[in-house]
């Protein structure tokens, strides 16, 4: 139990929260001191990797998917400026107006041989506070997917595939 305490308070603790601030729209958006650790621009090598001319679309293999999560698949969208987009497919377009500032666009990327990391700011609890955190998800790219799978991280196997650009 002392142990299980321990953890606890040292994974609290060792947390660092920011406070955001809120647009016009009331989208949360990069407040004082939230900036992006992934600071250079993707190289010519690494935009091979990744296609910014594309999407991709999460795929339904290697877990258990319900139907909502079927019928509305998570989409990336990855930028040659070191951004990507993070939306569903049912509100890709739903929120135009959302810039590369705001927090729920999606964040930054960095690629480094077949290995991609995304960079964005999640709430710290539920969605309604102020307070919100810097999470990390690291993935592979093989062929024509990404697949994020980091087991460091304790995340879900998630499986992107790339397609053409929605229109």
């Amino acid at each position: 139990m002392k142990i299980f305490i321990f953890l606890l308070l040292f994974f609290l603790l060792g947390c660092k929260s920011y406070i955001v601030e809120y647009d016009k729209n009331g989208e949360p958006k990069l407040g004082k001191n939230m900036n992006y650790t992934f600071t250079e621009k993707p190289s010519v090598e690494n935009l091979k990797k990744i296609d910014t001319t594309a999407y991709y679309i999460q795929i339904f293999e290697e877990r258990y998917y319900n139907e909502d999560e079927i019928k509305n698949p998570m989409v990336l969208e990855f930028h040659n400026d070191g951004f990507y987009k993070d939306s569903s497919l049912k509100y890709y377009k739903n929120f135009s107006y959302r810039t590369k500032e705001t927090i729920w666009s999606g964040g930054k990327y960095k690629v480094s041989g077949n290995t991609i990391e995304l960079e964005c700011f999640a709430p710290s609890k539920g969605s309604k506070t102020k307070i919100y955190k810097r999470t990390f998800l690291k993935g592979r790219i093989v062929d024509d997917k990404i697949i994020f799978d980091d087991k460091k991280n304790n995340s879900l196997i998630s499986v992107y595939q790339k397609k053409h650009k929605l229109e």
